[in-house]
């Protein structure tokens, strides 16, 4: 059986025309096919409550967090730089850094591109 891997997915604001704002979960095609070039199967992670991290990576035998904004240094015990920080997401945040304290001693491959 192939190895499931848990693939944090990007969260955004978009304008629709039906039905105005909406948010969006999405996840770039080129992580979906690393991972089966690989021979894993993903599955796209909404971002959710950190306190469920551990419970939801039970059910998978990776983990991957694509690449996109900063942490927010408030996260790790550091005063913000606001001209050198971008892309902030304050609860994807905490929700990837849950699913990270969870994951390393399951001795998953946690690949953060933050």
């Amino acid at each position: 059986m192939k190895p499931v891997i848990a693939v944090s997915a990007q969260t955004a604001v978009t304008e629709t025309k039906y039905y105005g704002e909406q948010r969006l979960t999405s996840l770039y095609d080129l992580y979906v096919r690393a991972i089966q070039a690989a021979g894993g199967t993903p599955v796209v992670l909404a971002h959710g409550d950190p306190a469920d991290a551990d419970a939801l990576l039970d059910r998978f035998d990776g983990l991957v967090l694509p690449g996109g904004g900063d942490l927010d240094p408030v996260n790790y015990g550091e005063a913000p730089e606001a001209e050198n920080l971008y892309g902030i997401r304050p609860g994807s945040d905490l929700f990837e850094i849950a699913l990270v304290a969870i994951a390393r001693p399951r001795r998953f491959r946690a690949h953060a591109h933050h």
